[in-house]
């Protein structure tokens, strides 16, 4: 989404009126964008017009189920890599054989999760951590839920970045895709307690929205 284009170039006006639709219309483009614009943050210019855009935008998600029932839908396409058993699903043949990605099946589904209640409680709130918090603090989320999503995420995130700053100082690309052979006891078991936190949310989530007969 680059201001290069001549599409994201808009008055207050036009900002508004393209939220309005596209909170109304289930075509996946419309939300797509307005997944997207709902996380602007102004970096040059009349900060306050984009705040104004963004209070309006926000105060019309409590009231679109339509728009919350596809943040549900999208908050459960990252599945946390952990099976029935509470063992590890790693990656197939190829490039990450038998690693876990920590990104997609860890970080991406909290960001989406926290994305949702925070919104849900029409909260301006951008950052995870304090989507969850708020989350916590409106009843989207019990205070017990947001607090361990939130130890979920802080816990992914450092097992990750440990593992990144790895691959730089043996000059490696760096990726998010770690084997579980390399963690310690500690680590794989807190792994698996954060990917099954993960993973009720997204349960609790489809029952609510029924995104299982949508």
């Amino acid at each position: 989404m680059m201001a290069t284009n001549p599409a994201w170039r808009l008055s207050v006006r036009g900002w508004e009126g393209c939220f309005a639709r596209w909170l109304n219309e289930p075509e996946p483009d419309a939300m797509l964008h307005a997944q997207t614009f709902l996380d602007m943050r102004p970096v040059q210019g009349d900060r306050e017009l984009a705040e104004r855009v963004h209070d309006q935008a926000v105060a019309l998600v409590p009231g679109s189920q339509r728009f919350q029932a596809h943040l549900a839908k999208q908050a459960q396409r990252f599945e946390p890599p952990l099976g029935f058993f509470r063992d590890f699903v790693l990656e197939g043949p190829g490039e990450h054989t038998d690693a876990l990605d920590l990104k997609a099946g860890g970080v991406t589904p909290i960001v989406q999760l926290a994305r949702l209640f925070s919104l849900a409680a029409g909260s301006r709130a951008l950052a995870t951590g304090d989507r969850l918090r708020v989350a916590g603090e409106t009843g989207a989320l019990t205070p017990e839920n947001a607090a361990n999503l939130a130890d979920a995420f802080e816990f992914i995130n450092y097992v990750r970045l440990q593992h990144q700053v790895r691959q730089l100082a043996e000059a490696a690309p760096v990726d998010n895709y770690i084997r579980p052979a390399t963690l310690s006891p500690f680590e794989r078991r807190h792994l698996k307690e954060a990917f099954s936190i993960i993973r009720a949310l997204q349960k609790a989530v489809a029952y609510r929205y029924r995104t299982d007969v949508t």
